[in-house]
């Protein structure tokens, strides 16, 4: 049975809309062939109306899942003639998302990665789609410290991951000094910081509470 994503999820992902909105961002490496290009115009018209209508409807109903399910249809047989473009792997993954199936979400971002390895942008969009489903230690694998030094807030996420995992002493050594913290996130990385702190004196106090308790056992 198919993975399904949080009932939030199926709202629009303003994250991944961002990535979806600008071709740029999706294929930064190269544009598609111009005869690729012709082609998809239809097929983004009717994303774009299809997107621009869930957003005031603010979910999905059946009539919106048939559409979606028949706007997929067009998008399978474009990429199967199209197979290096991104564009309609990244429409796809925002279907995927509208509809609450993980599995396709993940599958629609491991054909992007495998297309543009290198962009930190759909990386850290993965990421956050991960964290809406919980998904912790994904999220810790996924963030990489290149995605990390070009999307700094990167570093806020892959924290807050290693903190639901309570690897306090990992988030906090994973944080710049305040100091030293870039400018865009030096706020949230203080705040994070000063959340994590107490957590980790907890947890260090619980793992010697119980390996005394261990000792006096034995």
């Amino acid at each position: 049975m198919p993975r399904r994503l949080a009932a939030s999820v199926l709202l629009p992902f303003p994250a991944v809309a961002c990535l979806l909105a600008t071709t740029p961002v999706v294929a930064q490496d190269a544009s598609p062939p111009a005869a690729a290009a012709d082609g998809f115009a239809e097929i983004q018209a009717e994303y774009q109306e299809l997107s621009a209508y869930l957003m005031k409807r603010r979910g999905v109903g059946e009539g919106e899942r048939k559409d979606l399910l028949a706007l997929r249809t067009r998008l399978d047989q474009f990429a199967l003639e199209h197979p290096e473009d991104p564009r309609p792997i990244a429409i796809d993954l925002q279907v995927a998302l509208w509809l609450g199936e993980e599995d396709r979400v993940d599958a629609a971002f491991n054909r992007l990665l495998d297309l543009q390895p290198q962009n930190a942008a759909i990386r850290r969009r993965r990421a956050q789609a991960m964290m809406q489903a919980n998904r912790w230690d994904e999220v810790v694998a996924v963030l990489d410290d290149a995605t990390i030094t070009a999307v700094p807030d990167a570093l806020l996420d892959k924290s807050r991951a290693l903190m639901n995992l309570n690897r306090f002493a990992d988030a906090l050594d994973l944080l710049p000094a305040n100091d030293a913290a870039p400018i865009s996130i030096a706020s949230q990385v203080t705040a994070l910081r000063a959340q994590l702190a107490p957590l980790l004196e907890s947890w260090l106090a619980e793992e010697a509470l119980v390996a005394s308790e261990a000792e006096a056992n034995t």
